[in-house]
């Protein structure tokens, strides 16, 4: 329950071409990072029963000529008491052929958000929480394909009773 991971069949593992250039000591910066925010922070709810939904946001902010694969993807949200964890919401993808593969894959080309549904019940209590959330991906740039990556990201948020 609040888990939703995409079955990974293949995964790329390549290595950076550095030995036709000599090592370097220069860190390589990786064109995509995901920041995971919610719609509302500050979210109320009544006694009557009812729920509140909102939604985690995930952005990828890609840099030209960079781009993800969909099969490496994956986002696992840590449950939280009396808060229910709906299936991520994936936009479209893009076809590309993958010349190392020579297989046409989905890819995320262009910054993308991924939207996972949240419902807080009644019962969640009020206070400052923190949802946090596991993301598995792996992309490449013009020039390298880089190992998968995993972060761990967090959000604060505060549930307040609403009279």
């Amino acid at each position: 329950k609040g888990r939703f991971i995409v079955d990974v069949t293949e995964i790329l593992f390549f290595t950076i071409p550095a030995f036709s250039q000599g090592f370097t000591r220069e860190k390589i910066k990786i064109p995509f990072e995901p920041k995971l925010e919610l719609k509302t922070q500050k979210i109320s709810v009544k006694n009557d029963g009812s729920t509140v939904k909102t939604e985690l946001l995930l952005n990828f902010k890609l840099e030209k000529d960079s781009y993800i694969y969909k099969v490496s993807l994956s986002v696992e949200v840590n449950p939280l008491k009396d808060i229910k964890v709906g299936n991520p919401v994936f936009p479209a993808t893009e076809k590309k052929l993958d010349k190392f593969l020579n297989k046409t894959k989905e890819i995320y080309h262009k910054s993308f958000i991924i939207k996972i549904p949240l419902e807080i019940t009644e019962n969640a209590g009020t206070g400052k929480f923190k949802v946090s959330s596991i993301v598995s991906y792996q992309g490449c740039s013009k020039t390298i394909c880089f190992i998968p990556q995993e972060k761990t990201l967090s959000v604060p948020f505060e549930i307040i009773k609403k009279k």
